[in-house]
């Protein structure tokens, strides 16, 4: 008979996996079909350390929604934005109309991170339900 904890700890190890793993992939996959970033292999730039930061961000929300602390969501989605606001303000003009390479990083941001937090807040979801519905009663 296998151990609650263990099978518990191997599901959440999956999990979160898949939630860095197929995320990441999914984000990209979507930013590409939406054509905010380019089909172009980069070794460096915004758009690796997006992947950086956007697995690091899956990673701490996966444990964030495990522990069940919704506050620290809003806190690190709040640190995020105030990061990145001058970027983001940085798309429009003092005329308030929309620049071109600007609002293209605001596009990519938003996006990208509306895709990451959903991916990332579903999956532990997806993985609880798993252990707890399929996995516990088989113990």
């Amino acid at each position: 008979m296998a151990d609650p904890f263990y099978t518990h700890l191997a599901c959440h190890t999956v999990g979160l996996g898949v939630s860095i793993g197929v995320g990441g992939a999914l984000t990209g996959f979507v930013l590409h079909r939406l054509r905010l970033i380019n089909d172009s292999p980069e070794k460096s730039g915004p758009v690796s350390a997006g992947k950086m930061i956007g697995a690091a961000e899956r990673f701490l929300i996966y444990l964030i929604v495990v522990f069940g602390q919704p506050q620290l969501l809003a806190a690190l989605l709040g640190i995020k934005t105030l990061v990145r606001y001058p970027e983001v303000k940085a798309s429009r003009d003092a005329d308030g109309a929309d620049t071109g390479p600007q609002r293209h990083f605001a596009e990519y941001y938003l996006v990208g991170t509306l895709v990451s937090v959903c991916f990332g807040v579903t999956i532990p979801l997806v993985a609880e339900g798993v252990w707890r519905h399929a996995l516990l009663p088989a113990l």
